[in-house]
């Protein structure tokens, strides 16, 4: 889930590229009825976005 720098490729045309977008990214886990929201260092982020555990565990 991080980027990391690089060289582009020289055969461009078969390439995609996308820009860098600033934000959280994260891990939804749904087991057994639970919903858990993980960053990408494990540490648990569910209390931060409960409106996002509500909408995945309906």
């Amino acid at each position: 889930m991080l980027a990391t720098p690089g060289t582009p490729p020289v055969d461009n045309e078969r390439w995609a590229r996308e820009m860098k977008w600033d934000g959280a990214r994260a891990l939804a886990v749904v087991r057994g009825g639970r919903c858990r929201i993980f960053s990408r260092n494990h540490r648990e982020l569910s209390g931060s976005f409960p409106e996002l555990v509500v909408t995945l565990c309906w």
